[in-house]
């Protein structure tokens, strides 16, 4: 996606953010599905202030812990997906369905515990062995937000090519 800011800063407004959005109205609602909403409407907001023309489709998978929305703007097309991961290791065989690998993934966690966690380093592990890079890590208290891109397609992901111009 094309970004006037660098990753950095969009990680760190995502942060800021989301943890205001988590003390909110939730009822019953856990935690990861929380993180996931949250990062995606944020993601949302952010596109529609930096490309007001842009077209934004929102995806949902069976569960709420793993939405996305797809963009579209004038000169790219990209799908970011939100994964909202609970404080415990991955299920085993845990791995991005065929597209995740030529998306952005934003991972977003929210530790039990202060520190480094160890279960999101095991998450983080499932997506490197599934051949994603891991571009930017952003941690706020107990909050975690990562982005990832996949790294085996020639080129970038085929569906995120710049969009041909007329001539």
């Amino acid at each position: 996606m094309s970004l006037d800011a660098s990753t950095a800063q969009v990680l760190s407004a995502l942060v800021k953010s989301v943890s205001a959005g988590l003390a909110g109205n939730w009822v019953a609602t856990p935690v990861p599905e929380r993180l996931a909403i949250l990062a995606r409407e944020e993601i949302i907001r952010f596109v529609r202030e930096t490309f007001p023309a842009a077209a934004i489709e929102k995806e949902d998978a069976p569960t709420l812990r793993r939405v996305a929305v797809r963009v579209y703007t004038p000169r790219d097309c990209h799908r970011v997906e939100t994964w909202g991961v609970p404080c415990e290791a991955p299920p085993k065989g845990t791995a991005p369905d065929a597209l995740s690998g030529y998306s952005w993934i934003l991972l977003a966690h929210q530790c039990a515990d202060e520190g480094d966690c160890p279960r999101l380093a095991q998450w983080e592990a499932c997506l490197r062995a599934h051949e994603l890079k891991r571009l930017e890590h952003c941690v706020r208290e107990r909050l975690a937000l990562s982005l990832w891109m996949g790294t085996h397609a020639p080129g970038g992901c085929p569906s995120c090519q710049p969009v041909p111009q007329d001539r």
